[in-house]
């Protein structure tokens, strides 16, 4: 018996689609286009590990909404990204200087940078679910709302 054939529904184009397309979400974050992200996600979209309430884009950009209006200036580095099957996976940072309230922490003007681990997972072309993993105690210790040595 041989190893299972991933079966691919991002919209058949592959690895170098499902990776041109969470490129795209990155960018739409950093440029704080909501719109662009709204077009990017599927009415069922569905995310879990991350701050979100609700599902499909206006969730998605309600969450999104939350990190840009405490970090503005807020820029994601995607170190490595993978793809196989309908799914695509990247490990990085994101960095922004803290001007807004963010989980009960007035703004700081510390710039943080936080590690991200994500995979999302397309159908038809559109994100319809994503795990998102980041490393919110160091925020919080950048933020100095948590002691670094607790």
């Amino acid at each position: 018996m041989g190893a299972k054939r991933a079966v691919d529904s991002s919209g058949g184009k592959g690895a170098a689609h499902l990776e041109k397309l969470m490129r795209r979400m990155y960018e739409a974050i950093d440029a704080h286009d909501l719109d662009a992200m709204r077009a990017l996600v599927a009415p069922t979209y569905h995310g879990d590990g991350i701050m979100m309430e609700g599902e499909g884009p206006e969730a998605f950009a309600r969450t999104a909404s939350t990190f840009l209006t405490a970090f503005p200036d807020l820029r994601i580095v995607a170190e490595q990204t993978i793809a196989q099957g309908d799914y695509v996976a990247s490990r990085g940072y994101w960095t922004g200087t803290h001007q807004g309230a963010f989980g009960g922490v007035n703004p700081t003007q510390h710039v943080v940078q936080v590690g991200f681990l994500d995979m999302w997972q397309v159908q038809d072309g559109k994100f319809v679910r994503s795990w998102a993993q980041m490393d919110l105690l160091g925020l919080m210790q950048q933020l100095g709302a948590v002691s670094a040595h607790a």
